[in-house]
């Protein structure tokens, strides 16, 4: 949402991100969370707020780390990086669904709270991402229709 008051040039662009690009970027969260406000909980604003924060501090708005980190934010966190690794983007070609999930499990803990992967791979065993994407068999073996716009959501 809050992506309406970020500029393009910085949401489509290929290549590296100025800082000046990078911190246009980074305001979306707390632009989405005010959007959010005038229809969410603010519990789910909440998650709406925190959605790029990470377990290692290194995320944004706040460089929350894990124990401070929503576990709805965390979810929509691994969401949304999920569809940016597996969609095409401007920027990147998207990953098979397979690499997508090693790369997750590879930064549990990192980028990704332990428990949302966890949640994801459970969701990949029960077949439930499969049918989610319109795949008929699971990620970790289809591949994903490519679509999308912008870095992340």
């Amino acid at each position: 949402m809050g992506k309406i008051g970020v500029p393009d040039a910085g949401l489509l662009k290929i290549g590296p991100l100025t800082a000046d690009e990078r911190e246009q970027v980074e305001l979306h969260a707390v632009l989405s969370a005010q959007i959010a406000e005038e229809v969410l909980g603010s519990e789910q604003v909440d998650w709406v707020r925190a959605h790029h924060e990470r377990p290692d501090g290194e995320g944004y708005p706040a460089r929350l780390t894990e124990d401070d980190i929503p576990e709805g934010a965390a979810l929509l966190a691994l969401a949304d990086s999920w569809d940016v690794m597996t969609v095409s983007r401007p920027y990147s070609v998207p990953k098979a669904p397979a690499a997508a999930l090693r790369e997750c499990e590879a930064l549990s803990g990192r980028q990704f709270t332990a428990s949302s992967v966890v949640a994801l791979m459970a969701l990949d065993r029960a077949g439930t991402l499969a049918s989610l994407s319109g795949e008929s068999e699971s990620p970790a073996t289809g591949s994903r229709p490519v679509a999308g716009r912008g870095r992340g959501r």
